[in-house]
C-alpha cells in the first residue's frame, strides 16, 4: 500500500512539474506534435507575465506567442482629423507607451503619402472605411478569446463592433511579392487554443516560407492573416527589435507607419 501512495504521488508530483513547465514556456501547448523540432530550431529569448518571444537561430524570425488571458492587444494610430480615414505616419517606437512587452506593425497603407490612408478596412473608435472583401481577413478578440474571421460579399462588419480588438489584414494567399524574400508580418491562430495569438516578424521571407513557419508551429493556412510586409514589417521590444528587408536585395529602410499594434501586459 506504501509503494502505491508513492507511486501515486511521484505521478502527482510529475503533472505538476509538466504544468509548471508549460506555464513557463508554453511551445508545446501550441506546436503540438512538432513541439519538438520546434524547440530545436526557436530559442526562447524573452519573456513577461502571459507573453513569450521566440527567436530563430540566426535571428532572423521573431515568434511571439501571447496568452490573451493575461496580456491584451491595443491598436495604436494616430487619425489626422477624427473619423477620417488620415493617418499620421511615424516611427514605430513612438507607438511603444506605458506598460507594453512589444510594438508590431499591422495595417497595409499608401506609402507615397504622409498623412497616410489605410488600404482595408480598420475600425479605430467604431468608425469604418471601404467595403467587405474576400481577401481581407480579421484578426478579433473577444471575450479573451481570438478568432479569425474571413470576410465575403458586401456591407457594414457588424461582429467589429462586438470586438475588445479587431484589425483586418490580408488573406495570406493575396499575391504581396509572393515569391521575393523581404520583411513579413503574419497573425496567426493556433486551432485548439484560441486563447493563444502568434504574431510572426521576419526580416527576409517569401510568403510560401513563412506558410512552412506557421505550419510548423501548428497553424493551418486558414487561419493565418497577412499584415503589411517588406519595410513595413517592424518587431520593437523593450528588450529586442527586429526590421524587415524592404526588398530582395535590400535592408530596412527606417519606414514610417500609421498604425501598430501594441501587445500590453496585464488585463
Amino acid at each position: 500500500m506504501l509503494k502505491l501512495k508513492q507511486l501515486a504521488l511521484s505521478f502527482v508530483f510529475l503533472f505538476l512539474s509538466f504544468a509548471s513547465i508549460a506555464q513557463e514556456n508554453p511551445m508545446g501547448l501550441v506546436a503540438g506534435a512538432s513541439a519538438a523540432l520546434v524547440a530545436s530550431q526557436y530559442d526562447l529569448i524573452d519573456r513577461a507575465n502571459g507573453v513569450y518571444l521566440y527567436a530563430n537561430k540566426s535571428r532572423t524570425v521573431f515568434v511571439q506567442l501571447t496568452d490573451l488571458r493575461k496580456a491584451s492587444l491595443e491598436n495604436a494610430y494616430e487619425q489626422k482629423t477624427r473619423n477620417t480615414n488620415s493617418f499620421n505616419r511615424k516611427q514605430i517606437n513612438s507607438f511603444a507607451k506605458g506598460n507594453y512587452f512589444s510594438v508590431i506593425n499591422g495595417v497595409h497603407f499608401d506609402y507615397s503619402k504622409n498623412p497616410t490612408t489605410i488600404s482595408f478596412p480598420f475600425t479605430p473608435d467604431g468608425v469604418y472605411w471601404g467595403s467587405r472583401n474576400e481577401n481581407n481577413r480579421a484578426l478579433c478578440v473577444k471575450s479573451n478569446n481570438v478568432a479569425t474571421v474571413e470576410l465575403t460579399g458586401t456591407g457594414t462588419p457588424n461582429y467589429s463592433y462586438a470586438c475588445k480588438f479587431s484589425v483586418i489584414l490580408l488573406h495570406p494567399d493575396v499575391d504581396k511579392g509572393k515569391k521575393v524574400s523581404k520583411g513579413r508580418t503574419y497573425i496567426d491562430v493556433p486551432s485548439k487554443n484560441n486563447h493563444f495569438v502568434l504574431f510572426f516578424v521576419t526580416k527576409n521571407r517569401t510568403q510560401g516560407e513563412m506558410e512552412a513557419i506557421a505550419n510548423l508551429w501548428g497553424v493551418p493556412k486558414q487561419r493565418l492573416i497577412m499584415g503589411d510586409g517588406s519595410g513595413s514589417s517592424q518587431y520593437y521590444g523593450k528588450n529586442y527589435r527586429l526590421f524587415g528587408n524592404a526588398g530582395a536585395n535590400s535592408g530596412p529602410d527606417n519606414r514610417t507607419i500609421p498604425h501598430a499594434i501594441v501587445t500590453k501586459l496585464g488585463r
